[in-house]
């Protein structure tokens, strides 16, 4: 599990301090509601964490549901290639039903692009068919799978796993209990 943080400066797919102490990875689905939860609400209160440098958070794609989870796991790489990914994704989850699985089509993904405000959105639109994009979500969901993961969403903290949208304070008490701390 030491092994399963990237670290990797300029990931746009990270939040937080490259080096923090405590690293938070998250494998989601675009179209699960309980990963649509989690990004509404625990992560949000998160944030003191991060801006105290003590977390970092790091986002991964498991797609489950079908095509058009890949095709928004794209679209959110998309997005952040234009430095949007996290407003990207945050309106998607925002728009999902409590529950059941969200309907998203490609009007719908050119919407999110919007809301997010990707800036470029011919360039976005380009490169919803970008097979390396597509490529990259494949590669990611099968190494989620190849390390036992069959649902979303799925948390490790350090070397804690918590499987699920459980509530802050399961959250909270392994950030701190790794040496994390609020702003």
């Amino acid at each position: 599990m030491r092994s399963l943080p990237r670290r990797q400066e300029g990931d746009v797919r990270a939040l937080g301090k490259v080096d923090a102490p405590v690293v938070l990875i998250a494998w989601s689905d675009f179209r699960c509601p309980f990963c649509a939860h989690w990004a509404t609400t625990t992560f949000l209160e998160l944030q003191p964490y991060l801006d105290s440098g003590s977390l970092r958070i790091e986002f991964r794609d498991l797609v489950l549901f079908g095509e058009q989870s890949r095709a928004t796991a794209v679209a959110s790489r998309a997005a952040g290639q234009q430095g949007k990914f996290w407003e990207y994704s945050q309106a998607v989850f925002v728009a999902a039903p409590t529950s059941g699985h969200a309907t998203i089509t490609r009007d719908g993904l050119l919407r999110f692009a919007t809301q997010a405000g990707v800036p470029d959105l011919k360039a976005f639109t380009t490169a919803l068919d970008d097979e390396q994009l597509a490529t990259a979500v494949d590669e990611e969901t099968s190494h989620a799978q190849s390390i036992g993961l069959s649902g979303t969403p799925f948390f490790v903290i350090n070397t804690t796993a918590i499987s699920g949208s459980q509530p802050l304070e399961v959250f909270t008490k392994a950030i701190e209990g790794y040496g994390g701390k609020k702003a």
